[in-house]
C-alpha cells in the first residue's frame, strides 16, 4: 500500500512539474508573438512573478523523488528567476546628488473615493510633507471639507467640477504656483477626467499629469456566433495608454504623470509608456511595490486587503531624476500611496512652454 502510494506521489509530481513547465513555455512563446493582443496573456502578466512561485518547490521535490535530472532543471530555474528579481526589482540606481539641485517632493494616492477620512488625509498628507499631491477619486466632501484647512501650506489647488456627491474626481495639491489647467479625456469611452497642469519651480516650468485609466475587467463578449463569454478587457486603457504617450511625446516641458494606471509592470501598455517617460519606482525604489488591492471596497468581488499587483505609478521625463521612491502603508484606500523626491539635472537647459 505504502509503495502504491509513492508511485502515485512521484506520477503526480511529474505530472505537474511538466504541466507547469508547459504553461510557462506555452505564456512566455504566446507572449512574445501576441502580447497584450492576446486577453489571457496580459491577465496573467498581471500577476507576474507570483506565478513563480510553485519554481521554488520544484527543486524539493525533486530531491525527494531523487529525480537528479528535475533538481538541476528545477535549481537553474530558481537562480534564473532570482537572477532577474534581484535585476528588475532589487537594484535601485544610485543617485549622485551632486550632480542635481532643487529638489521636489510628489506623493500620489487614489483615496478610494469615501474610504479615507478627509481629517485623517489632511493629516497624512502634512506629515508626509510633499511639495506636490496628485489625487485621484477625491470626492465633494474631501473638496469642501478638507481642502481649505490646507490651503496655507497647498495654496494652489485644482479639481475636476464635480456636479454630485456621488462622482468622484481629480485633485492637485501644489505648493508652486499652477500655471494653468485643464481636464481632458484620454478616450471618448474613458470613465474619468486626466488633469495637465503647467507649476512653476524657481524658474523652471513642468508639465505635471494627473493620470487615472480605465480599470480592466471581464467583460462579457461574443467570440463565436451567439457565444457569450467574459473576457479580460483593457482595450478602453490601452486607447487612454496610447493617447497619453501621444501627448507626453509632444511635450516641450519636463513632465511628471503620476496617478493609478490600472495596469502592472508588465502590461504591453506599460513598455510604451516607459519609451517616453521613467517608472520612478523602477528607478529608486526597492522590491515589488505592490499598490492594489488594500482594501475590499469598491470592488467587493475581491476579497483582498492585501496588495498583489503594482498599478500606481510616478513617471518622470529625463530632465529629472528619483531618488527613494517608497510605497507607504494603508491609509484606508484600496490603494496604497506612492512618494518620491525628484531632482533636476542642472546641466540640461530649461525647456520653453509652447
Amino acid at each position: 500500500m505504502k509503495t502504491h502510494l509513492n508511485t502515485m506521489f512521484q506520477i503526480l509530481a511529474v505530472f505537474t512539474f511538466y504541466a507547469y513547465a508547459a504553461f510557462l513555455a506555452i505564456y512566455f512563446i504566446l507572449r512574445l508573438l501576441l502580447w497584450d493582443r492576446l486577453a489571457i496573456v496580459g491577465f496573467i502578466g498581471s500577476f507576474i512573478p507570483w506565478i513563480f512561485l510553485p519554481v521554488f518547490t520544484f527543486p524539493i521535490v525533486s530531491f525527494f523523488l531523487k529525480s537528479k535530472i528535475n533538481f538541476i532543471i528545477s535549481c537553474c530555474a530558481v537562480l534564473i528567476i532570482l537572477g532577474w528579481a534581484h535585476i528588475k526589482y532589487w537594484s535601485p540606481k544610485f543617485l549622485d546628488i551632486a550632480n542635481f539641485d532643487s529638489s521636489i517632493t510628489v506623493l500620489s494616492m487614489n483615496v478610494g473615493q469615501h474610504l479615507v477620512e478627509s481629517e485623517f488625509l489632511n493629516n497624512f498628507i502634512l506629515d508626509q510633507k510633499p511639495d506636490i499631491v496628485f489625487l485621484q477619486e477625491v470626492t465633494n466632501q474631501h473638496i469642501q471639507n478638507g481642502w481649505p484647512s490646507l490651503r496655507k501650506t497647498y495654496p494652489y489647488q485644482v479639481h475636476r467640477p464635480l456636479v454630485s456627491e456621488k462622482l468622484v474626481g481629480m485633485g492637485i495639491l501644489s505648493r508652486y504656483p499652477i500655471l494653468s489647467s485643464k481636464d481632458f479625456k484620454l478616450a471618448e469611452e474613458g470613465l474619468v477626467f486626466q488633469q495637465r497642469a503647467i507649476i512653476k519651480v524657481g524658474d523652471r516650468k513642468i508639465a505635471i499629469y494627473n493620470i487615472h485609466t480605465t480599470y480592466p475587467w471581464f467583460r462579457p463578449q461574443k467570440i463565436l456566433f451567439s457565444l457569450t463569454l467574459p473576457i479580460y478587457d483593457y482595450s478602453i486603457r490601452s486607447r487612454e495608454i496610447q493617447s497619453l504617450v501621444k501627448l507626453l511625446q509632444e511635450e516641450n516641458l519636463p513632465i511628471i504623470a503620476a496617478g493609478d494606471f490600472n495596469m502592472t509592470d508588465q502590461a504591453q501598455d506599460y513598455s510604451y509608456l516607459t519609451k517616453v517617460v521613467i517608472d520612478s519606482f523602477q528607478e529608486s525604489g526597492w522590491g515589488f511595490g505592490f499598490t492594489w488591492p488594500a482594501h475590499k471596497n469598491p470592488s467587493g468581488t475581491i476579497n483582498l486587503t492585501q496588495p498583489i499587483v503594482r498599478i500606481d505609478y510616478i513617471m518622470h521625463s529625463d530632465e529629472l531624476r528619483t531618488h527613494a521612491t517608497q510605497v507607504l502603508s494603508k491609509i484606508g484606500s484600496d490603494h496604497l500611496p506612492i512618494i518620491t523626491k525628484l531632482f533636476f539635472n542642472r546641466n540640461l537647459s530649461q525647456k520653453l512652454d509652447k
